[in-house]
């Protein structure tokens, strides 16, 4: 019988690792606060796993090797349960006194529940790893309360917030703590096939496909809103007024310089259809791409104002991925808030550079600045809101503004290198 529950605990190891690492390359699972404390559960019950099929190969020859990987399984099991709780409250965002002290208690618990099995593996006084029977009914009392203390208080909060989670997460997150408590009672009065660790892989199993689920329709809504927020802006770049008050321009161009007309009609052409092609795209374009739509933007943009602002790039890096219309909207707003509103000659500086982790844009500017606090505030600021939740949900970028009145603003979009393509030189 040992080999058996020694080659399926190591089977299941071997699974558990495979889940270890389908979550590290899920970066959007991995980086949330649920899934980074999941990904240590799988972690201890590879090691609880791992440890525990090494010894029960160990059984039938070296006793004193089954004592010592089954205590070190035991030890990755305290610690499992440990991280369990943690898991539970922040799946259901607990954070009230009471709630912090049970999990204290139970991270007090799960380390006298290690201590115990520690000094048995010294010197057994509970349970014994020949006969593999708990013996002595004050030892074995013990463990059975620290284990059933941290299960049920857990599952208590489970239970009484339930309607948090919904019935599906309900169900597995119900399950960690039950299913294995059930597999585990008749081992102790039997020494015969041993389920408790493949049961918790189990639930593991299930946790993980709900995490999966779970992104999948997260993707799904974020989809919906991405395209959704994608015609709003582009919408924006093509209000009536803004293109109303280029044809004007344009058309006393074509009286006093032809030559600068006909530039600003292509100019004004390359805009929207970069504008109508970028909204077609429907998903990451080359940063390059997005500079051309800048530049046709800004080229309109001195045929109305001449020189009340000057714009220079320092582009240091382009070859990468980001939302169509996550910088151009940065610097409209340079000119529409800065420019208009300034009787100085504005200068907008647009730069881009790269970190060891993160690809850099930086639009800046010298017009006159504003109150980041009362932009947090303004509702009715489609622009920015829309760049920095596009940044978050397609790239898991981050925008930050800083801005002194009467200094001027600037602008930082950082994004992720892992979570965007690099592009091949000539693309």
């Amino acid at each position: 019988m040992g080999t058996v529950n020694g080659t399926l605990a190591l089977f299941c190891a071997v699974c558990t690792l495979v889940l270890v690492f389908g979550l590290q390359y899920q970066q959007r699972i991995r980086h949330t606060k649920d899934g980074g404390i999941f990904h240590w559960m799988l972690l201890a019950s590879f090691f609880a796993l791992l440890f525990d099929g090494i010894g029960w190969l160990c059984f039938d020859e070296k006793p004193v090797a089954f004592r010592l990987f089954g205590t070190i399984s035991m030890l990755a099991v305290s610690v499992l349960l440990a991280i369990y709780s943690d898991y539970v409250m922040s799946l259901l965002k607990l954070n009230s006194l009471l709630q912090r002290r049970i999990k204290q208690i139970n991270y007090a618990l799960c380390g006298f529940l290690a201590l115990l099995w520690v000094l048995n593996a010294i010197r057994p006084f509970f349970y014994d790893f020949q006969t593999l029977k708990f013996f002595h009914p004050f030892g074995t009392v013990l463990v059975v309360i620290c284990t059933a203390v941290v299960f049920f208080d857990t599952l208590f909060l489970i239970c009484i917030n339930r309607q948090k989670v919904g019935k599906e997460q309900f169900i597995i997150m119900a399950g960690l703590p039950v299913l294995p408590v059930i597999s585990y009672l008749p081992n102790l009065w039997s020494s015969q096939l041993h389920l408790l660790f493949p049961m918790i892989f189990f639930v593991l199993l299930a946790n993980y496909v709900r995490l999966f689920n779970l992104q999948y329709s997260s993707l799904s809504t974020q989809r919906e809103r991405l395209h959704s927020m994608q015609i709003r802006s582009t919408t924006e770049r093509m209000k009536p007024h803004y293109i109303y008050n280029v044809l004007t321009s344009i058309y006393y161009l074509c009286e006093t310089d032809p030559a600068v007309a006909q530039q600003a009609v292509g100019a004004f052409s390359d805009y929207l259809r970069s504008v109508l092609e970028d909204l077609d795209a429907g998903g990451l374009i080359p940063f390059r791409r997005e500079l051309q739509t800048i530049k046709s933007y800004l080229s309109l943009e001195k045929m109305r104002f001449g020189d009340r602002f000057r714009v220079s790039f320092q582009i240091e890096a382009d070859r990468f991925l980001l939302p169509p219309f996550s910088v151009q909207p940065v610097v409209e707003n340079a000119v529409k808030h800065g420019v208009e509103n300034s009787d100085l000659v504005g200068e907008i500086r647009i730069e881009s550079f790269e970190t060891p982790s993160h690809f850099v844009v930086v639009v800046s500017d010298n017009c006159g600045g504003f109150d980041v606090e009362q932009l947090r505030q303004d509702k009715g600021s489609f622009g920015l809101r829309y760049i920095q939740q596009i940044l978050s949900m397609t790239v898991n970028g981050k925008i930050v503004i800083e801005s002194e009145v009467g200094v001027g603003t600037s602008v930082t979009i950082r994004i992720p290198k892992e979570e965007v393509a690099f592009l091949q030189p000539g693309s």
